[in-house]
């Protein structure tokens, strides 16, 4: 059948690729690496592949703590992002059936602004595809 694409459904902030640096997110949502690593980077290729597992897991971790997950999409090779709520995923095949479009607390709004803020983007409901 060749390679999927799944289809995303999502509210919150979208960034062109290579718009959002994960190390000055990290810093921001308060990861401080146990190794004393330079996490205020400019540029992410600087960790190390450890490293920068170990910053996503946390970034994740404090994403969810405000209600909040970072969505892949695009492809795994040239990946692209949303930080949002509300996640829809419909994989090839399996439809999903959607009852209202996602929206968020005003928990999720604030953390959303405080971010659009400090690192751009644009708020809305995004459909998106990851293939791979």
């Amino acid at each position: 059948m060749g390679v999927s694409t799944n289809g995303i459904l999502v509210y919150g902030l979208s960034f062109d690729e290579g718009e959002l640096n994960h190390s000055k997110l990290a810093k921001f949502l308060g990861y401080e690496s146990p190794q004393g690593e330079a996490d205020d980077a400019d540029d992410d290729e600087d960790a190390g592949a450890d490293a920068d597992c170990e910053r996503s897991e946390a970034v994740d971790k404090l994403l969810k703590q405000q209600g909040l997950s970072l969505t892949w999409h695009c492809s795994y090779d040239f990946p692209m992002f949303i930080i949002g709520c509300g996640e829809v995923t419909a994989r090839r095949g399996y439809p999903e059936a959607v009852e209202d479009l996602p929206r968020p607390s005003e928990q999720q709004a604030e953390a959303l602004l405080n971010l659009k803020n400090k690192f751009g983007g644009k708020l809305g409901v995004w459909l998106c595809s990851m293939w791979g």
